[in-house]
């Protein structure tokens, strides 16, 4: 699922009845969309097993893992917060542990995991999230 640039459309998951696995591909340092589509997935959704995210950091932002809030806006720092809060609600009401996968092949492993958790420092603090590169 992609959102439609500048705005997005909102994704609705509450009609997929046979919802199974959820992937998101992340093209811009906005992520709210995802934390509304995954509020629309109610205990009706009971074979959801896995919510995947694939993102692509540029250098700039896991260069300056140090001061991730002035690199990446406090707005998106805000987006990301929310959404690691609904995925750590996702681990604690279903046991679903989140897959996140990061496209950066010139950063070292390290500091994208650096990176992601100074994005979703809930979920990877509590080692909730698998971080694949």
């Amino acid at each position: 699922m992609y959102p439609v640039e500048p705005g997005y459309a909102s994704v609705d998951l509450s009609k997929a009845v046979k919802l199974k696995d959820v992937v998101f591909r992340v093209k811009s340092r906005n992520v709210e969309w995802i934390t509304m589509a995954l509020q629309t997935i109610t205990p009706e959704h009971q074979d959801l097993r896995q919510i995947t995210i694939y993102g692509h950091f540029d250098f700039a932002v896991t260069k300056a893992v140090a001061n991730i809030a002035q690199t990446v806006g406090e707005r998106a720092l805000r987006q990301w917060s929310g959404l690691d809060r609904v995925l750590a609600r996702f681990w604690e009401s279903r046991s679903i542990r989140p897959k996140v996968i990061w496209r950066a092949p010139t950063v070292k492993k390290r500091k994208m995991r650096d990176c992601v958790g100074c994005l979703l420092p809930v979920t990877t603090r509590r080692g909730l999230v698998d971080l694949v590169d």
